[in-house]
């Protein structure tokens, strides 16, 4: 049993040995580095084992990209850098990475190397913020007139609010005066005081989101550019069916993959 899986393996690793050392000489036979490229993705070729050793195959392969790409700016002054599986062309704001072929899927990562990578958030709802800020400006004209307008105006804000308005509530007498007490409570107890202090922080957070927004809108703004290079670029690997993803890269859809 054990001369019989012995001998099973040998030919096994046998025939991928053969069919390596074949793939290595057509593909050095190939002048063309687009042909070259063709034929070591070539399904009849592809390396399954996982045991066998491929730098070989992916240091020829870079030779071939770095030929077919040498005129090409998204590949110029880039470092490249060649593992078990991959074979990266990178620069300080974005990275091409190719699969290996020869053992996994054939695909194509194009990484957009942003400070933001995903879209800020406006700290708070904007209506919201609308009817505090409002609400900030009726107790400060209160305190100073002190209107009975001014007052109702200001309960009118406490609880006709964004939310209440999404639930279709409305008010009757009783819940009114009750409303109006509250309202007193919270004037009493510092409800300007905090207003202010949450204004401070939300003209910081405003001003914290529009920065990095500016940020953001510009970064893709470069990342867009990147990407219709790379598709023009790339068209070829599409065209012999492999895979190419953007990360960092905000799409037509809005998505964006990390």
């Amino acid at each position: 049993m054990n001369d019989e899986l012995y001998e099973y393996i040998n030919k096994k690793k046998q025939s991928v040995v053969k069919q390596y050392d074949l793939l290595l000489e057509r593909i050095q036979l190939s002048k063309n580095p687009k042909s070259a490229i063709a034929l070591m993705c070539d399904e009849e070729f592809i390396i399954r084992e996982p045991q066998y050793p491929i730098s070989e195959l992916l240091d020829l392969m870079s030779v071939f990209i770095d030929e077919y790409y040498k005129d090409n700016e998204l590949f110029q002054d880039c470092t490249k850098e060649l593992t078990d599986e991959y074979i990266t062309y990178a620069k300080e704001k974005y990275s091409i990475q190719f699969s290996a072929p020869f053992r996994y899927s054939s695909e194509i990562i194009v990484r957009y190397h942003a400070e933001h990578v995903m879209h800020p958030s406006f700290p708070v709802h904007p209506e919201i913020w609308d009817t505090a800020s409002k609400m900030r400006e009726e107790l400060i004209d209160f305190y100073r007139h002190k209107s009975m307008k001014g007052f109702l105006q200001i309960n009118h804000l406490m609880f006709n609010t964004y939310y209440e308005r999404r639930k279709g509530k409305r008010t009757n007498p009783f819940v009114f005066c009750k409303q109006c007490i509250t309202t007193i409570y919270y004037m009493k107890t510092g409800l300007l005081d905090r207003l202010n202090e949450n204004y401070n922080e939300y003209e910081a957070a405003k001003e914290k989101y529009e920065n990095e927004k500016a940020v953001f809108d510009k970064e893709q703004e470069e990342a867009k550019k990147i990407k219709e290079k790379a598709d023009e670029a790339l068209k070829f690997f599409k065209e012999i069916g492999w895979n190419v993803r953007y990360k960092g890269i905000l799409l037509e859809d809005g998505t964006m993959y990390l």
